[in-house]
């Protein structure tokens, strides 16, 4: 979080990038016990230029057909789901009947967005379980419900935040079996995510921080809900040298596989276009010229073995 007091157009001190005004500044200006929910509020308007850009594109419908190519799959669950177009996606690749298709996110008005793209029934949905509170600290603590999740149909989405203790959710998970894939597909983080307890715990110094913990988390739960020869797919963006940059990135997840019961089936790079809005989560860097330079998204998929680990 930003700690000096910098004016609307200054850049932020975060380090984004972007200016004071569009990014911490409405958070460090929110009234008292709302920063969070205003933060959230932010993350899925800017997020939607992008989701919507993205889809029109056809990246969503790209990646859905590569897992689908790389796994027999009728069970899937998406991790920071969004605003639903990769669940929308997911769903037309996966013909029904028999199958499951389940998002969650951390973000309330993300969820809601997606329960509206999907027309998804009061029963398909587990939306407001978690509600953020501001401690003495300044920090916030997220109490999550306790109530045993009911839901029905073959497309679902649960309010769920995989950096917090569920009980409920992991009971629910219990009880519905393992999947056949996990996605974790242009995951983001909303400014005020440094304001929680987790950011506090984690010692998370910048957003950054903060995606690779989740990254770290989703590859510890996918151990446990994934089936044996099903597939993790996660998914970034990036700009710069793609070649250089698959590269680099294969040699790093084949580095931290050695801990993991996966194996890496496959970097795969895709070309597209940022939307031309100053309203949109561009890939930007403050220390780097991008200028010139190519963004893309990389697939990296890897499929669970049969090895046992310490997290089995």
């Amino acid at each position: 979080m930003p700690t000096s007091n910098p004016k609307p157009d200054d850049p932020c001190t975060c380090k984004s990038g972007k200016r004071y005004a569009d990014c911490h500044g409405p958070i460090v200006e929110a009234p008292k016990g709302k920063a969070i929910f205003v933060g959230q509020k932010m993350y899925a308007k800017t997020w939607a230029v992008n989701a919507q850009h993205y889809d029109a594109q056809g990246i969503y419908g790209k990646l859905a057909a590569e897992l689908a190519a790389a796994c027999d799959f009728r069970r899937v669950l998406d991790i920071g789901c969004g605003l639903g177009q990769g669940l929308k996606a997911l769903a037309e690749a996966i013909p029904q009947p028999d199958r499951l298709i389940v998002g969650i996110d951390e973000n309330p008005d993300c969820l809601k967005a997606a329960t509206d793209l999907l027309a998804i029934p009061a029963a398909g949905a587990a939306l407001g379980r978690i509600k953020p509170e501001r401690q003495l600290s300044g920090y916030y603590a997220s109490k999550v419900a306790t109530k045993p999740l009911k839901l029905s149909g073959d497309l679902l989405l649960i309010h769920v935040d995989m950096m917090v203790a569920d009980p409920a959710f992991e009971a629910w998970l219990d009880a519905t079996g393992p999947f056949d894939a996990i996605t974790l597909w242009f995951s983001g983080v909303h400014p005020a995510r440094s304001t929680t307890k987790v950011s506090q715990k984690l010692g998370a110094k910048n957003d950054a921080d903060l995606r690779e913990a989740l990254e770290d988390r989703v590859m510890e739960f996918t151990v446990k809900r994934l089936r044996a020869g099903g597939v993790l797919q996660m998914v970034q963006r990036f700009a710069g040298n793609v070649e250089a940059v698959r590269q680099q990135r294969e040699a790093e997840v084949l580095s931290g596989l050695a801990s993991y019961p996966f194996e890496l089936v496959s970097v795969t790079d895709y070309i597209y276009s940022e939307p031309d809005s100053d309203q949109a989560m561009t890939v930007d860097s403050v220390f780097i010229d991008l200028s010139g330079h190519a963004r893309f998204a990389l697939s990296i998929l890897m499929r669970r073995n049969h090895m046992t680990n310490d997290f089995d």
